[in-house]
């Protein structure tokens, strides 16, 4: 009997116990719960800051500060004006070609240069011209690669100089004859090697006025003697396109690629021919027309232009007497 009641006490002692346990792991997480919310509550409340005195008296007639965010305004000048003292003598390439761009308006690209004997041509008396043949070459095409384009040349009337400096604002056209002694009408296309990569150059063959390859092989002896006085009798060519009404395109073209050469034949010999070359001591001179009436810039060219801007801005406000 008393076994049993010293057994039942036991038990019920450990129940309590049990309980009492799982009251004080209640209680802990109740009071770590609490303190987190606390914490959370206190971090915020600190997070805001009321306005201060201190300093108030270093400025004499301050009464309050009174607001924290005001509006102000500023201007801003911007221009832009056209640069007409670029240097476009002796390019690594030339540009040629017609261009309307949505942006900047009309671009033509043209170039003029010098042709130069390789070596003493030697023409026979009876030498007959078949056909003289200006040749370039491109590989590189900006714009549209669709729109037909038209090459034209002009024989210069003026002498280049090898060692002056040409820049944007001289005008070739003016050294140059008005009139066309050779036209081309071509698409700017690409071709693709193997590997489908664009490393194929373009071949443009432009047939020139037979007139100036009769005077070509029937020039004296002593013009051709160097190339000094050469260039002081046939003096170049200035090539050009004819402008284009659809977007269009510029082309690069190399200028060691340009040749004119002259197909001929004598009596005893057929199928001869003779190039006149663009070489690094020819005088090879490019030249732009830009027409920025289409641009949207164009109203604001070649003047300043002032804006006024109105941004928020957040800084400290005062209010004086």
């Amino acid at each position: 009997m008393l076994i049993s009641i010293i057994t039942i006490i036991f038990n019920n002692l450990r129940r309590f116990y049990l309980k009492l346990s799982t009251l004080k792991d209640r209680y802990l997480e109740l009071k770590n719960l609490i303190g987190a919310f606390l914490l959370v509550v206190y971090m915020v409340y600190g997070c805001k800051k009321e306005d201060e005195t201190l300093g108030m008296n270093l400025l004499p007639g301050v009464i309050a500060i009174e607001t924290r965010y005001f509006q102000d305004s500023t201007t801003i000048s911007s221009f832009t004006f056209r640069d007409e003292k670029i240097k476009v003598s002796g390019p690594r390439y030339n540009l040629v070609g017609s261009f309307n761009d949505p942006l900047f308006g009309y671009t033509s690209g043209y170039f003029a240069a010098q042709y130069r004997l390789q070596y003493y041509p030697n023409y026979e008396p009876d030498a007959t011209l078949d056909s003289l043949i200006l040749q370039m070459s491109y590989k590189y095409v900006y714009g549209d690669t669709l729109t037909p384009q038209t090459l034209l040349v002009h024989e210069l009337t003026d002498s280049l100089s090898y060692n002056s400096t040409y820049l944007s604002s001289y005008n070739l056209k003016n050294i140059a004859s008005p009139e066309i002694i050779g036209s081309l009408d071509f698409i700017p296309k690409f071709r693709t090697d193997s590997t489908k990569t664009d490393t194929t150059a373009q071949i443009l063959r432009i047939p020139l006025d037979p007139s100036l390859g009769n005077r070509l092989l029937k020039m004296d002896s002593l013009d051709m003697v160097s190339n000094d006085k050469f260039i002081t009798v046939f003096k170049g060519l200035l090539v050009e396109t004819a402008p284009v009404s659809r977007k269009g395109s510029l082309l690069r073209v190399d200028a060691p690629s340009s040749v004119l050469v002259a197909y001929y034949h004598t009596a005893k010999h057929d199928s001869l021919g003779y190039g006149y070359r663009v070489t690094a001591n020819s005088a090879d001179v490019s030249g732009y027309v830009h027409d920025y009436s289409s641009a949207p810039f164009f109203a604001n060219m070649n003047h300043s232009l002032h804006i006024i801007t109105r941004p928020n801005m957040t800084a400290l406000g005062m209010d004086t007497e």
